[in-house]
């Protein structure tokens, strides 16, 4: 349809209301918008990198599930030489052939149903599938086999998070293939992307995805086959590092970039207390000893608190130069957000910080803080610390607040 003199495409669904004929049109974007410009996380460029296995992109309807897979796609379209085939209902973006060979089959159109469609699509010699929604078992066990014979296959499901997706999936099947359905996708699986678009602050930005994802590593599979799907959030906390991030964290970057305002951003977090502690404190450490945060895991416990830059005795942040002492909970903070980054709250007093009540051990850590010359950081600082319990020792965290 020409509009405002450019032919635009419409997603069109028709329907009957009071005796008369209702419809609704959502208009399809002429072209694919890269990483950058969805303000996606960098994680989504390595998800595209892999030759086989499968990825799924989790979310309500409208929540920009189509956007974020064409521009997967298109990356790969733009830097391998391979060939893409999409299963879509209806086809959405149009794909120019770049490096790649792009083939489009419409649902009805160029193939009678999704089952059919996957059943020749492995016999066409695709390097990379999209098959759309995951509708039902057959489209899902068609797409299964399909990341089991070489293919990398992108998808949707209809799931609130990347976490209860797993959940979503068993739901298709009886429960006496849950098992086999398990090792399917501890095996095959890539990752899981979940996003949820929300209004921007931005000028010229209508609006942003907040992502959760959830990337398989050995621990992912391991807890996926031994059936512990609700540890998985924490997983997702705890996996900074791989790249891994639920959507607290994500609304924490939006809030600190300025995409998202502060009280939107507080009406949809899973986790209001961390999100309003995230962007005050929010620390990421780094060890040049690596036995360092081993030991420090048995010398304190299981304490939570706040981290080391927490406060000094004024209840200000530490200085160039000046001596804090840190408590328990300091020390656990800084082990806990070694492994992901993760915001952490507690309570500061003279003494440093404070820890909670029923903490297993007690262990104090001393030492300077002093400001790191890195260029790109210029709030990191250095902490020289040394502590006792079981395992007494020393060691030097980086943390940038």
């Amino acid at each position: 349809m020409e509009f405002e003199g450019k032919n635009w495409r419409f997603r069109v669904n028709l329907m009957q209301q009071l005796g008369h004929v209702g419809l609704v049109a959502r208009r399809v974007n002429n072209f694919v918008p890269d990483f950058a410009g969805l303000y996606l996380p960098p994680i989504m460029e390595d998800l595209c990198k892999f030759d086989q296995g499968m990825i799924l992109l989790a979310g309500v309807t409208g929540s920009g599930k189509s956007t974020t897979i064409a521009s997967m796609l298109n990356w790969i379209n733009a830097n391998y030489r391979k060939h893409i085939l999409t299963l879509e209902d209806p086809i959405e973006f149009v794909f120019t052939d770049d490096k790649c060979l792009v083939n489009q089959r419409e649902i009805g159109l160029d193939v009678k149903d999704f089952e059919i469609g996957m059943k020749h699509a492995v016999r066409e010699d695709p390097d990379v599938m999209l098959v759309g929604e995951m509708r039902d078992r057959e489209t899902f066990m068609t797409a299964i086999h399909a990341a089991e014979t070489g293919h990398l296959v992108f998808g949707t499901i209809h799931a609130s998070s990347a976490a209860t997706t797993i959940g979503r999936i068993l739901d298709l099947f009886p429960a006496d293939m849950h098992s086999a359905l398990r090792s399917a996708i501890a095996f095959n699986m890539k990752a899981i992307v979940a996003q949820k678009l929300l209004p921007s602050i931005k000028p010229g930005v209508s609006r942003v995805p907040t992502v959760e994802v959830l990337t398989f590593t050995a621990m992912t599979r391991k807890l996926i086959l031994e059936e512990h799907d609700a540890k998985l959030g924490d997983l997702i906390r705890m996996s900074g590092r791989e790249g891994m991030q639920d959507f607290t964290m994500s609304l924490v970057d939006l809030v600190k970039k300025d995409l998202v305002d502060r009280s939107v951003a507080l009406e949809v977090a899973p986790n209001v207390d961390a999100l309003k502690n995230g962007p005050q404190g929010h620390c990421r450490f780094a060890t040049r000893n690596p036995l360092m945060l081993r030991h420090l895991l048995f010398a304190i416990g299981r304490g939570r608190g706040l981290g080391p830059g927490c406060a000094d005795a004024a209840g200000a942040k530490p200085r160039d130069g000046t001596r804090s002492r840190w408590g328990q909970t300091g020390a656990a903070a800084a082990l806990i957000s070694a492994f992901g980054g993760l915001p952490v709250a507690g309570s500061c007093s003279p003494l440093g910080c404070t820890p909670p009540t029923g903490s297993a051990r007690t262990a104090r850590i001393t030492g300077s803080i002093t400001r790191c010359g890195t260029a790109s950081c210029s709030s990191r600082f250095w902490l020289r610390c040394s502590w006792s319990g079981s395992f007494p020792g020393s060691g030097c965290l980086s943390y940038c607040c």
